[in-house]
């Protein structure tokens, strides 16, 4: 289950703004963030912003609250009004509605291991006819 979170931001000025931004950049690449998916900061206003992070699963998700709850508080001095949402992500389309999400991402992440394991018996089943062959051989070969 992916899990999104939507924060929703005001800043008093441009220069907070900024200095917001650079922060969201750093969490992502080394910080609280870093364990997500992807995060995408959208400018919604002159010094307003929405960003938008996914996790692989809840765990994910909440594993950096602490993290992200101090981070919040050492930049308050740059926000003058935020709030968020989470949720399940239920869908992500590409444009012409083309699924990059969907239920049976499970099924097709098995059936490709079910694959794999085919693949890999074949190789084996191969390699051991090999085998038998070569024995067979050297028994022939023996007095």
């Amino acid at each position: 289950m992916t899990v999104a979170r939507i924060i929703m931001s005001e800043h008093p000025s441009e220069d907070s703004f900024n200095a917001f931004l650079d922060g969201h950049r750093e969490a992502v690449k080394q910080g609280f963030l870093s364990n997500a998916d992807f995060s995408v900061s959208v400018q919604t206003g002159p010094n307003s912003n929405l960003i938008l992070t996914t996790y692989p699963d809840q765990s994910s998700a909440n594993s950096n609250l602490v993290e992200r709850r101090d981070w919040f508080a050492s930049r308050e001095h740059l926000i003058s009004d935020t709030f968020y949402y989470e949720g399940e992500v239920k869908t992500i389309l590409r444009g012409g509605g083309e699924e990059l999400l969907t239920d049976r991402t499970k099924e097709i992440e098995l059936s490709a291991k079910v694959d794999n394991l085919t693949n890999e018996t074949n190789n084996l089943k191969a390699e051991l006819e090999e085998l038998k062959a070569m024995l067979s051989q050297v028994l022939a070969k023996l007095p």
